[in-house]
């Protein structure tokens, strides 16, 4: 069996190598059926040498640094487009493989018969030094995933999939600024189907470089864009939690004018799944108690362009 590794950057050099050692690393499977591509904004000739050494089929994309468009959504396109493979892995730069994780999905894909299918599974928080960190769920969290049979994606590290368009997928992950991991869902929940399973394959490094960790107004602007546009293109329910959830953000935060119709709160409000008492306490607040609202965005988010405001 073979497949391709799409490793992206976006601008830190800091983790890439251990990424790619989780590659090499891997248990149970040959090298030589496993492609690797590589797509980041800058040169390097230590990181560049290393793939060359390493890996018998790999591919590497340098992007210009200057491009304003280096977004999330552009890169894995790029990387996708030039896949000689149908089964994709999806890796980020700071994030790592567990050493069973390729030989673990091929046999699991092995018994699958669709042309078009993502697999998420669960992830393995580490800190910056790639200690495990151990969390302990609480029942509430434990009862929504016996509920709901939640299995977290994380970003697009927890994603593989397969496709017989790999041009269609890229010309649709182009449009995309940040949020690939819902728009795969929602694209492959459109074309085959989501097989979630229980398997922690994935280290999920968690550090103040992540692009997660701030938010701005344009950020925020260009993730309602996103689902926007998936909503637009697949008619994805789930899109419009965030779509709805956004605009009070920005509403509140940025103080915009974005129009949130009876339509809408009737669809955001009647989506059954674990957030469901969320939306309904959230628009109980932007309706009735807008400050608590604010103060609660303020306290658990951080805003980077709220001097003057």
């Amino acid at each position: 069996m073979k497949a391709s590794v799409v490793v992206t950057d976006y601008l830190r050099k800091k983790y890439i190598l251990d990424a790619l050692k989780s590659i090499k690393n891997q248990k149970g499977i040959d090298l030589n059926d496993i492609e690797v591509i590589v797509v980041k904004y800058y040169q390097d000739e230590k990181i560049d040498n290393y793939i060359k050494e390493n890996f018998p089929n790999h591919k590497i994309i340098n992007l210009d640094p200057n491009d304003p468009n280096h977004y999330v959504g552009r890169n894995y396109s790029e990387g996708i487009k030039v896949s000689s493979n149908n089964l994709i892995f999806l890796l980020d730069d700071d994030d790592m493989f567990t050493e069973n994780k390729i030989s673990r999905i091929f046999e699991i894909v092995k018994n699958i018969k669709d042309d078009e299918y993502m697999i998420a599974h669960r992830l393995i928080p580490i800190d910056i030094n790639g200690n495990i960190i151990k969390e302990n769920e609480s029942i509430i969290k434990k009862i929504k995933e016996k509920i709901f049979d939640l299995v977290s994606v994380g970003g697009t590290i927890g994603i593989i999939f397969h496709t017989k368009n790999k041009d269609e997928l890229a010309e649709y992950l182009r449009n995309i600024y940040f949020v690939v991991d819902n728009s795969l869902i929602c694209y492959f929940k459109s074309k085959g189907k989501i097989i979630k399973i229980k398997d922690g394959l994935t280290y999920y490094r968690r550090h103040n470089l992540s692009a997660s960790i701030s938010f701005s107004k344009d950020s925020l602007e260009k993730h309602l864009k996103d689902f926007i546009y998936i909503y637009e293109r697949l008619k994805c329910k789930g899109a419009l939690d965030y779509i709805i959830g956004l605009k009070m953000e920005l509403n509140i935060v940025y103080n915009t004018n974005y129009k949130i119709s009876i339509k809408e709160y009737i669809q955001y409000l009647t989506i059954l799944d674990s957030n469901i008492i969320k939306r309904i306490t959230h628009t109980l607040l932007y309706l009735f108690f807008r400050n608590k609202l604010r103060k609660y965005y303020l306290n658990r988010y951080n805003y980077i362009d709220l001097e003057n405001k």
